[in-house]
């Protein structure tokens, strides 16, 4: 089994009581709030696009492991059917490493019209990979291409990228 720590939003408590309920349910300041980074969109379709964050290099007993999330909008009057699309990972020097989802992912097989969904990703990379040699695509199978795959877009990892917003 894999496993990773995972990056959820949290909230800095000061301390005080930010609503009027006895302090029950505080509301969340703008302030407070940490966000994972987004890489960037990648726009597919008329109305959609899949949107790359909280991207994590973690060290492994076999080199490192890359972590990340793609958050998918499918703006389309139809079901988007998730088997169509994939993510793939290569370096900057053109090796392809495998792509999987968690197992709580891996059941998900569509998205509503007018709605989104996110899928979390990982991949085993080799030690001499950085973060910033990466190059995260995002694709539609396609049966007429020579390798089946049409690249809808592609992202690499800015020096200046860090995990969350600031």
């Amino acid at each position: 089994g894999f496993t990773t720590g995972l990056v959820f939003p949290a909230m800095a408590d000061s301390g005080a009581d930010k609503t009027a309920n006895g302090g029950k349910n505080p509301a969340p300041s703008q302030e407070s709030l940490v966000l994972p980074a987004t890489l960037g969109k990648i726009p597919f379709g008329s109305q959609s696009y899949a949107e790359f964050k909280d991207i994590n290099i973690i060290p492994d007993s076999t080199g490192k492991t890359v972590s990340f999330t793609v958050h998918i909008y499918n703006g389309e009057a139809a079901e988007l059917n998730l088997i169509d699309y994939w993510v793939t990972l290569h370096s900057k020097g053109g090796t392809q490493f495998s792509t999987r989802l968690v197992s709580n992912d891996r059941e998900k097989s569509g998205i509503p019209s007018k709605s989104s969904d996110q899928l979390k990703f990982y991949a085993h990379i080799n030690d001499q990979t950085n973060l910033t040699d990466l190059v995260f695509r995002f694709i539609r199978w396609d049966f007429s291409q020579p390798n089946f795959e049409r690249v809808l877009g592609s992202l690499t990892v800015p020096d200046s990228y860090k995990n969350v917003t600031p």
